[in-house]
């Protein structure tokens, strides 16, 4: 795992190979589209699902947390997939994963998989927050919405990135940045992702198994 530093709006931004962003001024990772259970609702319709993948995604996580120690983890949208079910055991998984970091406050920008009536089935201690949170200059939010005055940081899209030669192609998780907002990559492992165009002035940041370039223009 590593991470590339990244100037955005006055403040270091550190973009990490797991697809986080650490924002060490506020002591805080982000994550975007987390989509827990995902896999139990593909089960439930009878599609074939890898084995453990909530395990992989709160070992993922804890890999940030141990990394960067920080206050605060936000996940900026869709934290969940659908409302649990009693069968489902990720929620279980949550609760004993929040146990081992009990300093760090973990947080949700609702998004549009977050239902209301799912939140109450899951651990209390995760709070839920309100699109879009202001953390100046910075703005949290799900939807890549611009804001008036603040920067956006943004998931959603799950964003994907095409690199192509004449006998090749490869398609990869990435972080794209804006004039106005950033949208991160999804951060499950079982979550697809949607082919972006570029304009002229975006920078997009391809994802590699360890190391993260950014992709000229």
């Amino acid at each position: 795992m590593t991470d590339l530093a990244v100037e955005c709006q006055g403040e270091m931004l550190l973009l990490n190979s797991l697809g986080a962003v650490y924002r060490p001024h506020t002591r805080t990772v982000l994550i975007a589209d987390l989509h827990l259970g995902k896999d139990a609702e593909f089960g439930r319709a009878g599609l074939p699902t890898p084995y453990g993948i909530s395990v992989s995604n709160f070992q993922r996580l804890s890999i940030l947390l141990e990394t960067y120690e920080p206050d605060r983890l936000i996940v900026l949208g869709d934290f969940m997939h659908a409302i649990p079910k009693n069968a489902d055991t990720w929620p279980t998984e949550l609760s004993q994963w929040l146990d081992r970091y009990p300093r760090v406050t973990v947080a949700v920008v609702g998004g549009n998989h977050d239902h209301v009536s799912g939140r109450g089935k899951i651990d209390l201690r995760v709070q839920w927050l309100s699109e879009p949170y202001l953390a100046p200059p910075f703005a949290y939010a799900h939807q890549p919405i611009a804001h008036e005055s603040l920067f956006v940081l943004s998931g959603h899209i799950h964003p994907t990135f095409v690199l192509a030669t004449r006998h090749d192609r490869i398609r990869t998780p990435v972080f794209w940045f804006r004039s106005h907002m950033a949208v991160l990559p999804a951060f499950g492992t079982f979550t697809g992702g949607y082919n972006i165009t570029r304009d002229v002035d975006d920078r997009i940041f391809l994802i590699g198994p360890q190391d993260i370039i950014e992709i000229p223009s």
